[in-house]
């Protein structure tokens, strides 16, 4: 699995339990890594714990981002997590919805990180198979495509 970088997809599970696997490991970052007032008993960030939490937010959004490229989104509507009240819409959108099926542009569904050369070789040969298929349609006899088929009378300049 790929945390640092958005590549790839990641299911509802995957996310929701690498979330709360980020928020535990906060949580014993501040507690662990920030300076305690003896007298108040309140902990100040030290530089080690803001680096910490600063790694800990960059995987969950890294972790957001995947998830919206398994929901065929693009990885840039992350800028929602950080504004407040849209974050938590998008977080319950992305545990509810499903990923989309299949092949998306992101790769497989249930592939963490990029697929491999040969599937991407594979993938991309039946795609030109399926555009082949569909362009069968506009050919003549002769093998020519044939464009009268693409457009309408009224489409056409005739000026």
């Amino acid at each position: 699995m790929d945390l640092f970088v958005g590549r790839g997809r990641v299911g509802r599970l995957e996310y929701l339990g690498t979330n709360v696997l980020l928020v535990i490991a906060a949580g014993v970052a501040y507690r662990l890594l920030g300076d305690r007032d003896v007298l108040t008993g309140d902990i100040d960030l030290t530089i080690e714990a803001m680096v910490s939490l600063g790694i800990l937010g960059w995987l969950s959004l890294m972790n957001t981002v995947r998830r919206l490229h398994d929901r065929s989104h693009n990885g840039l509507l992350v800028v929602f997590a950080l504004v407040p009240i849209a974050n938590v819409i998008l977080g319950l959108y992305l545990l509810v919805a499903p990923g989309s099926p299949g092949w998306n542009r992101y790769g497989a569904r249930g592939v963490s990180g990029p697929a491999s050369p040969l599937d991407t070789v594979v993938h991309a040969e039946a795609l030109a198979a399926e555009a082949a298929a569909r362009n069968e349609a506009f050919l003549d006899e002769n093998g020519s495509f044939d464009m009268d088929g693409l457009f309408r009378e009224s489409d056409i300049d005739r000026t």
